[in-house]
């Protein structure tokens, strides 16, 4: 009979403490601000095409590791997982970036130059597509995963500066090139979530990730005389993103 009657108080304690864990569906549009720090491999090779009267081969190389900040907006779901403190959801969002990273590198020229690269590195604006999955803490407090994919539009740009080569005639205008393409990556994140009547604040981290980044081009500007043309290759290895994201979501119904 003792037995009994602690199961049977266990029971009750237990059905006390989850029944405000239970929760409907729910959709919400929220907007948030946010930390950027980018990160990337990167390597450039100069190359004299043609008569150039040297060995006009330069490399440069360094790590990106540019921070800036943003925000952005996103409309999402929760869907309970039967009736209890679970839910699954997706979740569509955009956002901003503002503030470039601006390196200076060494580089490594035969013969011997006094040049520099100045690199610029900035993922302006992206989209994310993500699944995720809720677990209800306590009346006021969710935690949840996710995972999905994300478009980003990347800018590169670099200068090269100072192009005076040690024992010729010769030196190359200050130069400047830039590009922007949209990468493919995926995304992972997880966060916590205060519940405030309809209103969810929440603090999140997540990390993208785009792989590697091939650009080429043929830089007319850095042609020297008597060459036939200079050629630019740009390589940027393991491109990937963390970030910090603090915001609100308005909510449509109750979690």
């Amino acid at each position: 009979m003792k037995i009994n009657r602690i199961i049977s108080k266990i029971a009750l304690l237990s059905a006390i403490a989850l029944s405000p864990l239970t929760f409907a569906s729910n959709a919400y549009v929220g907007v948030f601000g946010s930390s950027i720090n980018a990160k990337a491999k990167n390597e450039y090779n100069y190359e004299c095409i043609g008569t150039c009267g040297f060995n006009a081969y330069e490399t440069y190389s360094s790590n990106f590791d540019q921070y800036g900040f943003g925000g952005g907006v996103q409309i999402g779901s929760w869907i309970p997982v039967g009736h209890h403190h679970l839910a699954y959801g997706f979740e569509v969002g955009i956002m901003g970036n503002s503030g470039k990273s601006t390196n200076r590198e060494s580089n490594d020229l035969v013969p011997p130059s006094n040049s520099d690269l100045i690199s610029r590195f900035s993922i302006n604006i992206s989209y994310e597509l993500a699944a995720q999955l809720l677990a209800k803490l306590s009346p006021v407090f969710s935690a949840y995963i996710k995972g999905g994919a994300a478009v980003s539009r990347i800018d590169t740009s670099i200068e090269i500066v100072s192009n005076f080569i040690q024992g010729t005639p010769l030196s190359f205008p200050t130069v400047e090139t830039s590009s922007d393409k949209y990468r493919l990556g995926w995304i992972a994140g997880l966060g916590l979530i205060t519940h405030i009547n309809n209103i969810d604040v929440f603090f999140e981290f997540d990390h993208m990730s785009y792989g590697s980044m091939n650009l080429s081009n043929i830089a007319t500007p850095l042609t020297p005389p008597g060459a036939t043309s200079g050629l630019l290759t740009r390589n940027y290895q393991d491109m990937s993103a963390n970030i910090l994201k603090f915001g609100a979501n308005f909510a449509i119904g109750n979690i």
